[in-house]
């Protein structure tokens, strides 16, 4: 059995949006909220940390607390950057990787 404090959440915010018309996905409203607030009250609860890949409105999502990762990689490489940026940055033994 795995201990929940040994799984780093990445959660993918920040692409392109081509498919969402250039808007941030994680930012749109949800119910109460945002779309990535819900996600991220959704996992806490079962993992040791969270963290967010988003390369752009990086500001929005550091004030929900978290660590948030740009891709190392430039222009925009897709998820897999996110997830490269995720490994660099984790000091858990896994990771687990959400969509926004």
């Amino acid at each position: 059995m795995i201990d929940h404090k040994q799984i780093t959440a990445l959660v993918l915010a920040g692409g392109k949006s081509r498919r969402m018309g250039g808007r941030d996905k994680g930012l749109l409203p949800f119910g109460d909220g945002l779309l990535i607030s819900h996600v991220v009250d959704l996992i806490r609860p079962q993992v040791g940390q969270v963290m967010i890949s988003a390369n752009r409105h990086t500001e929005q999502y550091a004030a929900l607390g978290l660590p948030v990762l740009p891709d190392p990689l430039a222009d925009f490489q897709g998820p897999l950057a996110g997830f490269l940026a995720g490994l660099k940055a984790m000091q858990t033994d896994y990771l687990l990787t959400l969509p926004c």
